[in-house]
């Protein structure tokens, strides 16, 4: 039996160099349609996007988010790659989604834009935002659910703080200057809430950018719709596009509009999406429905790390034949194997209480911590464990998003019985199973 199927098209951030390198190697027409993209980039006399997918030591997310309006042709043209290569191998979806900036690439998918289109507007896009000149900002995650940010908003006196994404229960993206957002962020550590600031480089889905939105809808002008030949619900307009008029609201408004990414995956859930699947890069935007819908939805990030054909193909065989992929590319989704424990949130751990030995075991030693967290982080991430390394960067490397990464790190707390991730800790500071185990050790022998 078919399971009804959702695509999900991530925006910013959905990047890694060399993510398509197997696949357009193996496959000519993802790279025909990566060549596409590059023709229209050259008639800008634009740098290519081809190398920074094919070639493993590109530049890195950080270093490409200095050059923004290349990283969304990157990304863009990622998710039509991944597109394309699923398409050949026969996958067909029931209704795609996009998430801020990944609307243009599910309108793209839908054929509602040409990938000719699609990238001139990705273009003109970048040009717009960098004229208009607004005000200097970006954007900042809290750990939390909308209510919660807005009362955070609230203490923050700048207008120009506003929520730009809805993403997940515990999840809520603001944008704005740069002076609100560092306030927010004071005011956030105040209440106890956890922020993150994020590698944009503009205040998106923000009224700020009113003057960069009037000079991309210029160009949009020049641009014809079409009537998607696929169900495409858009998290900006809140609801199906049906037909071109529809099409370009989304485009006119993405810039100024907030994103409303967990009500589209609920409102798509209930009308019969079971499975979700991310046409991009890494996994975020699985990672935030998995958070957001029953433990009985499927999900899967064919890119979440650099891998070939045949294991992409691996996950939708299983899917295929009506069970769970035995070999999931992505963290499964919460219909996992019984040793899985339910979500829930990260405990409050005593600052600087010392524990009594009896408390827990002797820590292992460190040959066998190491193999009891690459154990851990096998069962729970679905990869093989011989994938961590002790040194592998798991969210570089291996595709570890932030969420991920926080729910691992609880589940270690809570096994060796030491201060978890809200302790005060940063995500960056435990970029490997090395950097976890030297953590566990050193609380341990405190």
């Amino acid at each position: 039996m078919k399971i009804p199927m959702a695509a999900l098209f991530p925006g910013q951030g959905a990047y890694f160099p060399g993510a398509l390198a197997e696949v357009v190697r193996d496959f000519a027409d993802v790279r025909v349609v990566l060549e596409r993209v590059d023709g229209v980039i050259q008639e800008y006399e634009g740098d290519p996007v081809l190398p920074l997918l094919t070639e493993t030591e590109g530049p890195s997310l950080e270093d490409l988010a200095e050059d923004p309006g290349r990283l969304s042709l990157a990304i863009f043209a990622t998710s039509i790659g991944l597109f394309e290569f699923l398409r050949t191998e026969g996958i067909r979806f029931d209704l795609l989604i996009g998430h801020s900036v990944g609307e243009i690439a599910a309108l793209t998918a839908a054929g509602s834009l040409t990938v000719e289109d699609a990238t001139r507007l990705l273009w003109e896009r970048d040009v717009a935002l960098r004229t208009a000149r607004p005000p200097a900002g970006g954007m900042v995650a809290l750990a939390t659910n909308a209510r919660r940010a807005e009362h955070v908003r609230g203490a923050v006196d700048d207008a120009s703080v506003v929520i730009a994404a809805y993403n997940a229960p515990r999840q809520t993206v603001l944008s704005g200057a740069d002076g609100g957002l560092a306030a927010l962020e004071r005011v956030a550590e105040a209440l106890g809430v956890s922020s993150r600031r994020l590698a944009a480089p503009y205040p998106y889905h923000n009224a700020v950018l009113g003057g960069a939105s009037r000079r991309f809808g210029e160009a949009l002008a020049d641009v014809k719709t079409h009537v998607p030949a696929c169900r495409v619900h858009s998290p900006i307009l809140g609801r199906e596009v049906v037909d071109e008029a529809d099409a370009r609201e989304v485009l006119a408004r993405h810039l100024i509009w907030p994103v409303r990414f967990l009500r589209a995956v609920r409102d798509v859930h209930a009308g019969g999406m079971d499975a979700f699947v991310e046409c991009g890069a890494r996994g975020a935007l699985t990672g935030l429905a998995e958070q957001s819908l029953p433990a009985d939805v499927r999900t899967v990030a064919p890119l979440a790390r650099r891998v070939g054909p045949e294991d992409i193909r691996a996950a939708f065989d299983s899917w295929t034949n009506g069970a769970a992929p035995k070999r999931p590319i992505a963290e499964p989704s919460t219909e996992r194997p019984p040793q899985q424990e339910p979500r829930q949130e990260p405990r409050e751990e005593p600052q600087g209480e010392a524990r009594p030995e009896a408390d827990a075991p002797a820590p292992p030693a460190d040959d066998d911590l190491l193999a009891e967290l690459q154990k851990l982080y096998a069962e729970v991430v679905g990869y093989p464990p011989e994938v961590f390394t002790e040194d592998a960067q798991l969210e570089a490397e291996l595709g570890i998003d932030s969420l991920r990464q926080t729910r691992l790190l609880t589940k270690v707390a809570e096994k060796y019985d030491v201060p978890g991730p809200d302790s005060g800790g940063r995500l960056s500071d435990y970029p490997t199973l090395r950097h976890i185990a030297e953590a566990v050790r050193e609380a341990r022998a405190q």
